[in-house]
Protein backbone atom coordinates (compact mmCIF):
# COMPACT_ATOMS: atom_id res chain seq x y z
CA UNK A 1 0.00 0.00 0.00
CA UNK A 2 2.75 2.45 0.98
CA UNK A 3 4.70 1.71 -2.20
CA UNK A 4 1.64 2.53 -4.30
CA UNK A 5 1.00 5.67 -2.24
CA UNK A 6 4.46 7.15 -2.63
CA UNK A 7 4.38 6.36 -6.35
CA UNK A 8 1.02 8.07 -6.63
CA UNK A 9 2.18 11.15 -4.70
CA UNK A 10 5.30 11.48 -6.83
CA UNK A 11 3.34 10.82 -9.99
CA UNK A 12 0.77 13.48 -9.17
CA UNK A 13 3.54 15.92 -8.38
CA UNK A 14 5.21 15.41 -11.75
CA UNK A 15 2.04 15.32 -13.82
CA UNK A 16 0.57 18.35 -12.06
CA UNK A 17 3.65 20.48 -12.64
CA UNK A 18 4.04 19.19 -16.19
CA UNK A 19 0.46 20.07 -17.01
CA UNK A 20 0.83 23.68 -15.89
CA UNK A 21 0.39 26.26 -18.60
CA UNK A 22 4.07 26.76 -19.35
CA UNK A 23 5.61 27.36 -22.74
CA UNK A 24 7.55 24.24 -23.72
CA UNK A 25 10.07 23.21 -26.28
CA UNK A 26 9.71 20.16 -28.51
CA UNK A 27 11.73 18.16 -25.99
CA UNK A 28 9.42 19.34 -23.18
CA UNK A 29 6.56 17.98 -25.25
CA UNK A 30 8.16 14.53 -25.40
CA UNK A 31 8.69 14.58 -21.65
CA UNK A 32 5.09 15.57 -20.96
CA UNK A 33 3.83 12.86 -23.30
CA UNK A 34 6.09 10.39 -21.49
CA UNK A 35 4.52 11.40 -18.16
CA UNK A 36 1.06 10.82 -19.60
CA UNK A 37 2.08 7.42 -20.99
CA UNK A 38 3.68 6.33 -17.71
CA UNK A 39 1.26 7.72 -15.11
CA UNK A 40 -2.06 7.86 -16.97
CA UNK A 41 -1.87 5.18 -19.65
CA UNK A 42 0.37 2.66 -17.83
CA UNK A 43 2.30 2.21 -21.07
CA UNK A 44 5.92 1.82 -20.01
CA UNK A 45 7.26 1.07 -23.48
CA UNK A 46 5.72 4.19 -24.98
CA UNK A 47 7.00 6.27 -22.05
CA UNK A 48 10.48 4.80 -22.45
CA UNK A 49 10.63 5.67 -26.14
CA UNK A 50 9.51 9.26 -25.45
CA UNK A 51 11.99 9.67 -22.59
CA UNK A 52 14.80 8.41 -24.79
CA UNK A 53 13.88 11.04 -27.38
CA UNK A 54 13.80 13.72 -24.72
CA UNK A 55 17.18 12.73 -23.31
CA UNK A 56 18.74 12.73 -26.79
CA UNK A 57 17.91 16.46 -26.89
CA UNK A 58 18.55 17.23 -23.23
CA UNK A 59 20.83 14.75 -21.49
CA UNK A 60 20.80 16.72 -18.24
CA UNK A 61 17.07 16.43 -17.49
CA UNK A 62 16.84 14.88 -14.01
CA UNK A 63 13.09 14.20 -14.07
CA UNK A 64 13.38 12.16 -17.26
CA UNK A 65 16.16 10.09 -15.72
CA UNK A 66 13.96 9.50 -12.67
CA UNK A 67 10.95 8.23 -14.61
CA UNK A 68 13.17 6.11 -16.83
CA UNK A 69 14.81 4.66 -13.71
CA UNK A 70 11.37 3.63 -12.46
CA UNK A 71 10.63 1.91 -15.77
CA UNK A 72 13.93 0.05 -15.59
CA UNK A 73 13.21 -0.91 -11.97
CA UNK A 74 9.80 -2.35 -12.86
CA UNK A 75 11.38 -4.34 -15.70
CA UNK A 76 14.17 -5.72 -13.50
CA UNK A 77 16.92 -3.80 -15.30
CA UNK A 78 18.55 -2.77 -12.06
CA UNK A 79 21.94 -1.63 -13.40
CA UNK A 80 20.18 0.71 -15.84
CA UNK A 81 17.95 1.99 -13.04
CA UNK A 82 20.91 2.77 -10.78
CA UNK A 83 22.69 4.58 -13.63
CA UNK A 84 19.63 6.77 -14.25
CA UNK A 85 19.20 7.50 -10.53
CA UNK A 86 22.85 8.59 -10.39
CA UNK A 87 22.30 10.92 -13.36
CA UNK A 88 19.10 12.32 -11.86
CA UNK A 89 20.94 13.15 -8.62
CA UNK A 90 23.83 14.67 -10.56
CA UNK A 91 21.67 16.91 -12.74
CA UNK A 92 19.11 18.03 -10.16
CA UNK A 93 18.64 21.84 -10.11
CA UNK A 94 16.09 24.39 -8.98
CA UNK A 95 13.75 23.39 -11.86
CA UNK A 96 13.79 19.70 -10.99
CA UNK A 97 10.44 18.39 -9.85
CA UNK A 98 11.38 15.07 -8.25
CA UNK A 99 12.54 15.25 -4.63
CA UNK A 100 16.05 14.17 -3.74
CA UNK A 101 14.60 11.90 -1.01
CA UNK A 102 12.48 10.16 -3.64
CA UNK A 103 15.59 9.36 -5.69
CA UNK A 104 17.34 7.90 -2.65
CA UNK A 105 14.18 5.96 -1.80
CA UNK A 106 14.11 4.44 -5.28
CA UNK A 107 17.83 3.66 -5.05
CA UNK A 108 17.15 1.80 -1.80
CA UNK A 109 14.39 -0.28 -3.40
CA UNK A 110 16.61 -1.17 -6.36
CA UNK A 111 19.43 -2.31 -4.07
CA UNK A 112 16.93 -4.30 -2.01
CA UNK A 113 15.73 -6.14 -5.12
CA UNK A 114 19.38 -6.89 -5.89
CA UNK A 115 19.71 -8.26 -2.32
CA UNK A 116 22.41 -5.67 -1.58
CA UNK A 117 20.85 -4.87 1.75
CA UNK A 118 23.60 -2.77 3.31
CA UNK A 119 23.53 -0.44 0.31
CA UNK A 120 19.72 -0.42 0.37
CA UNK A 121 19.62 0.48 4.07
CA UNK A 122 22.17 3.27 3.59
CA UNK A 123 20.13 4.77 0.72
CA UNK A 124 16.85 4.55 2.64
CA UNK A 125 18.34 6.11 5.76
CA UNK A 126 19.42 9.01 3.55
CA UNK A 127 15.91 9.17 2.06
CA UNK A 128 14.44 9.49 5.56
CA UNK A 129 16.94 12.21 6.49
CA UNK A 130 16.26 14.22 3.34
CA UNK A 131 12.48 13.80 3.56
CA UNK A 132 12.45 15.44 6.99
CA UNK A 133 13.86 18.56 5.33
CA UNK A 134 12.22 18.67 1.90
CA UNK A 135 9.07 16.51 1.92
CA UNK A 136 7.69 15.77 5.40
CA UNK A 137 4.63 13.95 4.03
CA UNK A 138 6.93 11.23 2.67
CA UNK A 139 8.88 10.58 5.88
CA UNK A 140 6.67 7.71 7.07
CA UNK A 141 6.77 6.06 3.64
CA UNK A 142 10.55 6.08 3.57
CA UNK A 143 10.72 4.83 7.15
CA UNK A 144 8.37 2.00 6.23
CA UNK A 145 10.59 0.98 3.29
CA UNK A 146 13.58 1.09 5.66
CA UNK A 147 11.80 -1.14 8.18
CA UNK A 148 10.81 -3.58 5.43
CA UNK A 149 14.39 -3.75 4.18
CA UNK A 150 15.74 -4.40 7.66
CA UNK A 151 13.22 -7.23 7.98
CA UNK A 152 14.07 -8.78 4.61
CA UNK A 153 17.75 -8.57 5.55
CA UNK A 154 17.00 -10.60 8.68
CA UNK A 155 17.56 -7.64 11.03
CA UNK A 156 14.32 -8.00 12.98
CA UNK A 157 15.34 -5.86 15.96
CA UNK A 158 16.30 -2.93 13.71
CA UNK A 159 13.02 -3.31 11.81
CA UNK A 160 11.10 -3.21 15.09
CA UNK A 161 12.93 -0.03 16.13
CA UNK A 162 11.91 1.66 12.86
CA UNK A 163 8.25 0.66 13.23
CA UNK A 164 8.15 1.89 16.83
CA UNK A 165 9.71 5.17 15.70
CA UNK A 166 6.97 5.47 13.08
CA UNK A 167 4.36 5.10 15.82
CA UNK A 168 5.94 7.97 17.76
CA UNK A 169 5.28 10.21 14.76
CA UNK A 170 1.86 8.71 14.02
CA UNK A 171 0.30 6.53 16.75
CA UNK A 172 -2.32 5.31 14.27
CA UNK A 173 0.04 4.13 11.54
CA UNK A 174 -1.44 0.76 10.59
CA UNK A 175 1.48 -0.28 8.40
CA UNK A 176 3.88 0.06 11.33
CA UNK A 177 1.60 -2.03 13.53
CA UNK A 178 1.33 -4.70 10.84
CA UNK A 179 5.11 -4.70 10.55
CA UNK A 180 5.40 -5.28 14.29
CA UNK A 181 2.83 -8.09 14.13
CA UNK A 182 4.76 -9.77 11.34
CA UNK A 183 7.89 -9.68 13.50
CA UNK A 184 5.89 -11.29 16.31
CA UNK A 185 4.70 -14.00 13.92
CA UNK A 186 8.30 -14.83 13.04
CA UNK A 187 9.29 -14.84 16.70
CA UNK A 188 6.24 -17.03 17.59
CA UNK A 189 4.89 -14.26 19.85
CA UNK A 190 1.36 -14.81 18.57
CA UNK A 191 -0.67 -13.14 21.30
CA UNK A 192 1.47 -10.00 21.13
CA UNK A 193 1.20 -9.98 17.35
CA UNK A 194 -2.59 -10.26 17.54
CA UNK A 195 -2.69 -7.28 19.92
CA UNK A 196 -0.90 -5.11 17.37
CA UNK A 197 -3.32 -6.17 14.63
CA UNK A 198 -6.41 -5.55 16.73
CA UNK A 199 -5.05 -2.12 17.61
CA UNK A 200 -4.49 -1.40 13.91
CA UNK A 201 -8.10 -2.42 13.22
CA UNK A 202 -9.39 0.21 15.63
CA UNK A 203 -7.77 2.88 13.47
CA UNK A 204 -8.61 1.46 10.03
CA UNK A 205 -10.42 -1.84 9.53
CA UNK A 206 -10.16 -1.48 5.74
CA UNK A 207 -6.36 -1.86 5.66
CA UNK A 208 -6.07 -5.23 3.92
CA UNK A 209 -2.61 -6.17 5.21
CA UNK A 210 -4.01 -6.41 8.75
CA UNK A 211 -5.96 -9.50 7.73
CA UNK A 212 -3.10 -11.04 5.78
CA UNK A 213 -1.20 -11.51 9.03
CA UNK A 214 -4.24 -11.88 11.27
CA UNK A 215 -5.31 -15.07 9.47
CA UNK A 216 -1.84 -16.54 9.98
CA UNK A 217 -1.59 -15.64 13.65
CA UNK A 218 -5.10 -16.86 14.46
CA UNK A 219 -4.29 -20.12 12.71
CA UNK A 220 -1.16 -20.50 14.85
CA UNK A 221 -3.32 -19.92 17.93
CA UNK A 222 -5.64 -22.74 16.84
CA UNK A 223 -8.53 -20.36 16.14
CA UNK A 224 -9.31 -21.92 12.76
CA UNK A 225 -12.74 -20.36 12.14
CA UNK A 226 -11.51 -16.90 13.13
CA UNK A 227 -8.56 -17.37 10.79
CA UNK A 228 -11.02 -18.20 7.99
CA UNK A 229 -12.96 -15.02 8.71
CA UNK A 230 -9.75 -12.99 8.53
CA UNK A 231 -8.78 -14.68 5.25
CA UNK A 232 -12.19 -13.88 3.74
CA UNK A 233 -11.86 -10.27 4.89
CA UNK A 234 -8.41 -10.07 3.25
CA UNK A 235 -9.89 -11.41 -0.01
CA UNK A 236 -12.72 -8.89 0.24
CA UNK A 237 -10.40 -5.90 0.67
CA UNK A 238 -7.50 -6.70 -1.64
CA UNK A 239 -8.12 -7.65 -5.28
CA UNK A 240 -4.47 -8.71 -5.53
CA UNK A 241 -4.50 -11.09 -2.56
CA UNK A 242 -3.17 -14.55 -3.57
CA UNK A 243 -6.02 -17.00 -3.97
CA UNK A 244 -3.99 -20.08 -2.99
CA UNK A 245 -2.99 -18.48 0.32
CA UNK A 246 -6.51 -17.26 1.05
CA UNK A 247 -7.98 -20.68 0.29
CA UNK A 248 -5.47 -22.37 2.58
CA UNK A 249 -6.79 -20.48 5.61
CA UNK A 250 -10.41 -19.96 4.54
CA UNK A 251 -10.80 -23.65 3.78
CA UNK A 252 -8.96 -25.30 6.65
CA UNK A 253 -12.34 -25.96 8.30
CA UNK A 254 -13.89 -27.08 5.03
CA UNK A 255 -17.62 -26.82 5.69
CA UNK A 256 -17.23 -23.52 7.56
CA UNK A 257 -15.15 -21.97 4.78
CA UNK A 258 -17.55 -23.15 2.09
CA UNK A 259 -20.52 -21.72 3.97
CA UNK A 260 -18.83 -18.37 4.58
CA UNK A 261 -17.58 -17.94 1.02
CA UNK A 262 -20.93 -19.08 -0.40
CA UNK A 263 -22.64 -16.38 1.67
CA UNK A 264 -20.28 -13.73 0.30
CA UNK A 265 -20.82 -15.04 -3.24
CA UNK A 266 -24.59 -14.76 -2.83
CA UNK A 267 -24.22 -11.29 -1.34
CA UNK A 268 -22.01 -10.15 -4.25
CA UNK A 269 -23.39 -11.99 -7.30
CA UNK A 270 -21.66 -9.67 -9.78
CA UNK A 271 -18.20 -10.24 -8.27
CA UNK A 272 -16.71 -13.34 -9.92
CA UNK A 273 -13.81 -13.43 -7.46
CA UNK A 274 -15.99 -15.17 -4.85
CA UNK A 275 -16.99 -18.07 -7.07
CA UNK A 276 -13.36 -18.68 -7.98
CA UNK A 277 -12.33 -18.63 -4.32
CA UNK A 278 -15.06 -21.19 -3.60
CA UNK A 279 -13.80 -23.31 -6.49
CA UNK A 280 -10.26 -23.12 -5.14
CA UNK A 281 -11.40 -24.32 -1.71
CA UNK A 282 -13.22 -27.27 -3.27
CA UNK A 283 -10.17 -28.14 -5.36
CA UNK A 284 -7.88 -27.91 -2.33
CA UNK A 285 -10.08 -30.58 -0.73
CA UNK A 286 -10.09 -32.70 -3.91
CA UNK A 287 -13.79 -32.02 -4.42
CA UNK A 288 -13.31 -31.66 -8.16
CA UNK A 289 -16.85 -32.66 -8.96
CA UNK A 290 -18.22 -29.68 -7.05
CA UNK A 291 -15.55 -27.41 -8.51
CA UNK A 292 -16.46 -28.45 -12.05
CA UNK A 293 -20.15 -27.81 -11.37
CA UNK A 294 -19.23 -24.24 -10.36
CA UNK A 295 -17.13 -23.81 -13.49
CA UNK A 296 -20.15 -24.90 -15.51
CA UNK A 297 -22.30 -22.39 -13.63
CA UNK A 298 -19.79 -19.69 -14.54
CA UNK A 299 -19.92 -20.76 -18.19
CA UNK A 300 -23.72 -20.61 -18.23
CA UNK A 301 -23.70 -17.10 -16.81
CA UNK A 302 -20.73 -15.60 -18.65
CA UNK A 303 -19.95 -17.87 -21.59
CA UNK A 304 -17.16 -20.32 -22.29
CA UNK A 305 -13.55 -19.28 -21.87
CA UNK A 306 -10.32 -21.12 -22.59
CA UNK A 307 -9.12 -20.72 -18.98
CA UNK A 308 -12.27 -22.35 -17.62
CA UNK A 309 -11.87 -25.20 -20.11
CA UNK A 310 -8.29 -25.65 -18.90
CA UNK A 311 -9.29 -25.64 -15.21
CA UNK A 312 -12.11 -28.10 -15.88
CA UNK A 313 -9.62 -30.33 -17.69
CA UNK A 314 -7.33 -30.34 -14.66
CA UNK A 315 -10.25 -31.26 -12.42
CA UNK A 316 -11.38 -34.11 -14.65
CA UNK A 317 -7.78 -35.37 -14.79
CA UNK A 318 -7.53 -35.39 -10.99
CA UNK A 319 -10.79 -37.36 -10.90
CA UNK A 320 -9.40 -39.88 -13.39
CA UNK A 321 -11.96 -38.83 -16.02
CA UNK A 322 -9.33 -38.64 -18.72
CA UNK A 323 -11.57 -38.63 -21.79
CA UNK A 324 -13.47 -35.61 -20.43
CA UNK A 325 -10.20 -33.98 -19.39
CA UNK A 326 -8.75 -34.33 -22.90
CA UNK A 327 -11.97 -33.03 -24.48
CA UNK A 328 -11.83 -29.92 -22.28
CA UNK A 329 -8.12 -29.27 -22.82
CA UNK A 330 -8.66 -29.60 -26.57
CA UNK A 331 -11.35 -26.91 -26.30
CA UNK A 332 -8.86 -24.68 -24.49
CA UNK A 333 -6.26 -25.27 -27.22
CA UNK A 334 -8.80 -24.45 -29.94
CA UNK A 335 -9.99 -21.26 -28.21
CA UNK A 336 -6.56 -19.82 -27.44
CA UNK A 337 -3.18 -19.31 -29.03
CA UNK A 338 -1.53 -20.02 -25.68
CA UNK A 339 0.80 -22.95 -26.35
CA UNK A 340 1.10 -23.81 -22.65
CA UNK A 341 -2.21 -25.64 -22.95
CA UNK A 342 -0.44 -28.19 -25.14
CA UNK A 343 1.92 -28.83 -22.23
CA UNK A 344 -1.12 -29.13 -19.98
CA UNK A 345 -2.53 -31.78 -22.28
CA UNK A 346 0.78 -33.59 -22.00
CA UNK A 347 0.34 -33.66 -18.22
CA UNK A 348 -3.11 -35.21 -18.66
CA UNK A 349 -1.81 -37.82 -21.11
CA UNK A 350 0.94 -38.69 -18.64
CA UNK A 351 -1.56 -39.05 -15.78
CA UNK A 352 -3.65 -41.32 -18.03
CA UNK A 353 -0.65 -43.52 -18.79
CA UNK A 354 -0.57 -42.41 -22.44
CA UNK A 355 3.14 -41.73 -22.37
CA UNK A 356 3.81 -41.56 -26.10
CA UNK A 357 1.08 -38.92 -26.52
CA UNK A 358 2.49 -37.01 -23.55
CA UNK A 359 5.99 -37.07 -25.02
CA UNK A 360 4.62 -35.71 -28.31
CA UNK A 361 3.01 -32.73 -26.55
CA UNK A 362 6.04 -32.07 -24.36
CA UNK A 363 8.22 -32.15 -27.48
CA UNK A 364 6.05 -29.42 -29.02
CA UNK A 365 6.67 -27.30 -25.93
CA UNK A 366 10.42 -27.94 -26.13
CA UNK A 367 10.44 -26.74 -29.73
CA UNK A 368 8.81 -23.51 -28.47
CA UNK A 369 11.40 -23.06 -25.70
CA UNK A 370 14.42 -25.40 -25.78
CA UNK A 371 15.60 -24.01 -22.41
CA UNK A 372 12.55 -25.03 -20.34
CA UNK A 373 13.72 -27.65 -17.86
CA UNK A 374 10.20 -28.80 -16.99
CA UNK A 375 9.64 -30.38 -20.39
CA UNK A 376 13.00 -32.18 -20.46
CA UNK A 377 12.10 -33.54 -17.04
CA UNK A 378 8.58 -34.50 -18.12
CA UNK A 379 9.78 -36.34 -21.22
CA UNK A 380 12.44 -38.10 -19.16
CA UNK A 381 9.86 -39.09 -16.58
CA UNK A 382 7.57 -40.54 -19.26
CA UNK A 383 10.42 -42.65 -20.63
CA UNK A 384 11.25 -43.71 -17.08
CA UNK A 385 7.63 -44.75 -16.47
CA UNK A 386 7.82 -46.76 -19.70
CA UNK A 387 10.92 -48.49 -18.35
CA UNK A 388 13.27 -46.90 -20.88
CA UNK A 389 15.94 -45.65 -18.47
CA UNK A 390 18.47 -44.94 -21.22
CA UNK A 391 16.17 -42.45 -22.95
CA UNK A 392 15.11 -41.02 -19.60
CA UNK A 393 18.73 -40.43 -18.62
CA UNK A 394 19.40 -38.78 -21.99
CA UNK A 395 16.62 -36.22 -21.42
CA UNK A 396 17.64 -35.57 -17.83
CA UNK A 397 21.21 -34.91 -19.01
CA UNK A 398 20.00 -32.61 -21.78
CA UNK A 399 17.70 -30.77 -19.39
CA UNK A 400 20.39 -30.24 -16.79
CA UNK A 401 22.67 -28.93 -19.52
CA UNK A 402 20.30 -25.98 -20.15
CA UNK A 403 18.64 -25.60 -16.74
CA UNK A 404 20.67 -26.26 -13.61
CA UNK A 405 17.95 -25.03 -11.24
CA UNK A 406 15.35 -27.81 -11.62
CA UNK A 407 15.81 -30.01 -8.55
CA UNK A 408 13.62 -32.89 -9.73
CA UNK A 409 15.87 -33.48 -12.75
CA UNK A 410 18.90 -33.96 -10.51
CA UNK A 411 16.87 -36.26 -8.25
CA UNK A 412 15.61 -38.38 -11.14
CA UNK A 413 19.03 -38.61 -12.72
CA UNK A 414 20.50 -39.51 -9.33
CA UNK A 415 17.96 -42.33 -8.91
CA UNK A 416 18.87 -43.83 -12.30
CA UNK A 417 22.59 -43.46 -11.65
CA UNK A 418 22.22 -45.16 -8.28
CA UNK A 419 20.29 -48.08 -9.84
CA UNK A 420 23.02 -48.51 -12.43
CA UNK A 421 25.77 -48.60 -9.80
CA UNK A 422 27.18 -45.07 -10.28
CA UNK A 423 26.94 -44.30 -6.57
CA UNK A 424 29.40 -41.40 -6.47
CA UNK A 425 27.67 -39.55 -9.33
CA UNK A 426 24.24 -40.24 -7.77
CA UNK A 427 25.42 -38.79 -4.46
CA UNK A 428 26.55 -35.61 -6.23
CA UNK A 429 23.08 -35.23 -7.78
CA UNK A 430 21.36 -35.76 -4.42
CA UNK A 431 23.59 -33.14 -2.83
CA UNK A 432 22.65 -30.76 -5.66
CA UNK A 433 18.98 -31.32 -4.79
CA UNK A 434 19.69 -30.26 -1.20
CA UNK A 435 21.32 -27.11 -2.53
CA UNK A 436 18.37 -26.23 -4.78
CA UNK A 437 15.37 -27.38 -2.75
CA UNK A 438 15.07 -25.73 0.67
CA UNK A 439 11.33 -24.94 0.90
CA UNK A 440 9.20 -27.49 2.74
CA UNK A 441 6.18 -27.14 0.51
CA UNK A 442 4.15 -29.05 -2.06
CA UNK A 443 6.48 -29.94 -4.93
CA UNK A 444 9.57 -30.37 -2.79
CA UNK A 445 11.72 -33.42 -3.51
CA UNK A 446 14.37 -32.85 -0.87
CA UNK A 447 13.09 -35.77 1.23
CA UNK A 448 13.99 -38.26 -1.51
CA UNK A 449 17.49 -36.84 -1.85
CA UNK A 450 17.99 -37.06 1.91
CA UNK A 451 17.00 -40.73 1.75
CA UNK A 452 19.37 -41.24 -1.17
CA UNK A 453 22.15 -39.87 1.03
CA UNK A 454 21.24 -42.25 3.86
CA UNK A 455 19.67 -39.51 6.02
CA UNK A 456 16.32 -41.23 6.62
CA UNK A 457 15.41 -39.47 9.88
CA UNK A 458 15.96 -36.09 8.26
CA UNK A 459 13.98 -37.25 5.20
CA UNK A 460 10.93 -38.20 7.29
CA UNK A 461 11.21 -34.97 9.30
CA UNK A 462 11.22 -32.96 6.04
CA UNK A 463 8.27 -34.93 4.65
CA UNK A 464 6.27 -34.30 7.82
CA UNK A 465 7.09 -30.60 7.60
CA UNK A 466 5.70 -30.53 4.04
CA UNK A 467 2.49 -32.18 5.25
CA UNK A 468 2.26 -29.75 8.17
CA UNK A 469 2.40 -26.88 5.66
CA UNK A 470 -0.13 -28.57 3.32
CA UNK A 471 -2.40 -30.65 5.57
CA UNK A 472 -5.20 -31.01 3.00
CA UNK A 473 -3.01 -31.87 0.01
CA UNK A 474 -3.59 -35.51 -0.89
CA UNK A 475 -0.47 -35.59 -3.04
CA UNK A 476 1.74 -34.87 -0.04
CA UNK A 477 0.49 -38.01 1.73
CA UNK A 478 1.07 -39.99 -1.47
CA UNK A 479 4.63 -38.65 -1.54
CA UNK A 480 5.09 -39.85 2.05
CA UNK A 481 3.92 -43.32 1.02
CA UNK A 482 6.46 -43.26 -1.81
CA UNK A 483 9.24 -42.18 0.55
CA UNK A 484 8.41 -44.81 3.16
CA UNK A 485 8.20 -47.46 0.44
CA UNK A 486 11.74 -46.60 -0.63
CA UNK A 487 12.80 -47.05 2.99
CA UNK A 488 11.06 -50.41 3.30
CA UNK A 489 8.64 -49.05 5.92
CA UNK A 490 5.61 -50.55 4.18
CA UNK A 491 3.19 -50.61 7.13
CA UNK A 492 3.68 -46.89 7.79
CA UNK A 493 3.62 -46.30 4.04
CA UNK A 494 0.24 -47.96 3.63
CA UNK A 495 -1.15 -45.74 6.39
CA UNK A 496 0.12 -42.69 4.48
CA UNK A 497 -1.36 -44.03 1.24
CA UNK A 498 -4.74 -44.53 2.89
CA UNK A 499 -4.63 -40.95 4.15
CA UNK A 500 -3.87 -39.82 0.58
CA UNK A 501 -7.00 -41.67 -0.59
CA UNK A 502 -9.04 -40.21 2.28
CA UNK A 503 -7.93 -36.74 1.23
CA UNK A 504 -9.06 -37.43 -2.35
CA UNK A 505 -6.14 -38.97 -4.23
CA UNK A 506 -7.58 -40.73 -7.29
CA UNK A 507 -4.65 -41.25 -9.70
CA UNK A 508 -5.09 -45.01 -9.94
CA UNK A 509 -3.41 -45.21 -13.34
CA UNK A 510 -0.27 -43.66 -11.88
CA UNK A 511 -0.17 -46.35 -9.19
CA UNK A 512 0.21 -48.98 -11.90
CA UNK A 513 3.41 -47.46 -13.32
CA UNK A 514 5.05 -45.74 -10.34
CA UNK A 515 8.19 -47.64 -9.21
CA UNK A 516 7.68 -46.27 -5.71
CA UNK A 517 4.60 -48.47 -5.39
CA UNK A 518 6.71 -51.55 -6.13
CA UNK A 519 7.31 -52.44 -2.45
CA UNK A 520 3.53 -52.53 -1.87
CA UNK A 521 2.15 -54.34 -4.92
CA UNK A 522 2.39 -57.88 -3.56
CA UNK A 523 0.74 -56.87 -0.31
CA UNK A 524 -2.85 -57.99 0.25
CA UNK A 525 -3.44 -54.86 2.34
CA UNK A 526 -2.33 -52.69 -0.58
CA UNK A 527 -4.64 -54.48 -3.01
CA UNK A 528 -7.58 -54.23 -0.59
CA UNK A 529 -6.90 -50.55 -0.05
CA UNK A 530 -6.76 -49.75 -3.76
CA UNK A 531 -9.90 -51.78 -4.49
CA UNK A 532 -11.76 -50.08 -1.65
CA UNK A 533 -11.04 -46.60 -2.96
CA UNK A 534 -11.64 -47.54 -6.57
CA UNK A 535 -15.14 -48.55 -5.47
CA UNK A 536 -15.57 -45.24 -3.64
CA UNK A 537 -14.32 -43.45 -6.75
CA UNK A 538 -16.91 -45.19 -8.94
CA UNK A 539 -19.59 -44.19 -6.43
CA UNK A 540 -18.41 -40.57 -6.65
CA UNK A 541 -18.56 -40.60 -10.45
CA UNK A 542 -22.05 -42.10 -10.40
CA UNK A 543 -23.46 -39.31 -8.29
CA UNK A 544 -22.63 -40.33 -4.74
CA UNK A 545 -20.45 -38.18 -2.55
CA UNK A 546 -19.15 -35.16 -4.50
CA UNK A 547 -15.45 -35.98 -4.17
CA UNK A 548 -13.01 -35.30 -1.38
CA UNK A 549 -13.48 -37.18 1.88
CA UNK A 550 -16.12 -39.90 1.47
CA UNK A 551 -19.09 -39.39 3.76
CA UNK A 552 -18.79 -42.96 5.04
CA UNK A 553 -15.40 -42.31 6.67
Amino acid sequence: MRTKLIALVTGLLIVTVSACGQKGTASDYNYQRACEAFFDEDDDQKALELLNKHLEEDNRHADSYYIRARIHYKAGRYTDALRDIKNALQYRNRHTRVYECTLYGLRGKVYSRMELYDEAISALEEAVRLAKREHKDAVQNHKFELGQTYYIAGKVEQAEAVYLDMLKDDPGDGAAMVGLSRNCLDLEQYEKGLEWLEKAETYDNTYAQIYRFKMQILDKLGRIDDAADAAIRYWELDDDSPIALISRYAGKHYSYGVAKVSAMMNRNPSDQRWIFLLIQIHEDHCNYKKAISLYEQEERENGEHHLISYWKARGYSEMGEFEKAIAEINKAIEKSEDKTYVGGRGDIYRAAGRYSDAIADYSVMLSEDPTDGYYYYSIGWCYELQGNLEKALDYYNRGIDVDKTYAYMFLSRGDILEKSGHVKEAKADYEKVLELDDAADDGSCRQYALHGLGMDDEAIEWMDKIIENNPEDAGCYYDKACLLGRMGKTEEGLAALEMAFRKGYRRFEHLVHDDDMGPYRNSGKYKDLVNKYKAIYIEELNGGDEGGLPSSL
